[in-house]
């Protein structure tokens, strides 16, 4: 419930926020409480009371990296995507003078690829021009559908023989 309910409302902004000492401190202590309420106190069989988990235990129990390395690492990348893709901000030029803006153009546009511009890909060689390539697909397009209409038709006469 914490990681579905709590951590998302916690955690909404953090890309932007300039966390100083206090906030970090902040954010890991109402962790901690919802951590304990989740996981109770712990009854030490030695001194035989009950009592708090200590933080190193809750990290233990709950197996997860804790909400400051999430921010840091995670939610500061996704900013810094959207940063980087506005064409005026700071970010996208000092990335231009040390990498090649192709580069990273390239791996974003391969990674919105869907599997119709794969397979139109295919119809494309190395010596065809842009606009002869869309040509040499319309017009596969255009075989397949009419290829597809003449099937139709036949199936559609066959079915009126039988009748």
């Amino acid at each position: 419930m914490y990681l579905t309910l709590l951590r998302p409302i916690v955690l909404y902004g953090t890309e932007t926020w300039p966390l100083r000492k206090t906030e970090e401190r902040r954010i890991t202590v109402f962790e901690r409480k919802v951590l304990r309420k989740m996981y109770g106190a712990y009854f030490d069989v030695l001194a035989n009371e009950w009592r708090k988990l200590h933080n190193e235990e809750l990290q233990s129990l709950f197996q997860r990296p804790d909400i400051l390395k999430e921010i840091k690492k995670k939610r500061r990348l996704v900013w810094a995507g959207h940063a980087w893709r506005k064409h005026d901000s700071l970010i996208r030029r000092e990335t231009d003078k040390s990498i090649s803006t192709k580069t990273i153009d390239s791996a974003i546009k391969d990674s919105s690829v869907n599997s119709t511009s794969l397979s139109n890909k295919s119809y494309c060689s190395p010596d065809l021009s842009k606009n002869e390539h869309k040509t040499s697909i319309i017009e596969n397009n255009k075989h397949s559908n009419s290829s597809s209409n003449t099937d139709t038709k036949q199936q559609s006469l066959d079915k009126q023989e039988f009748k």
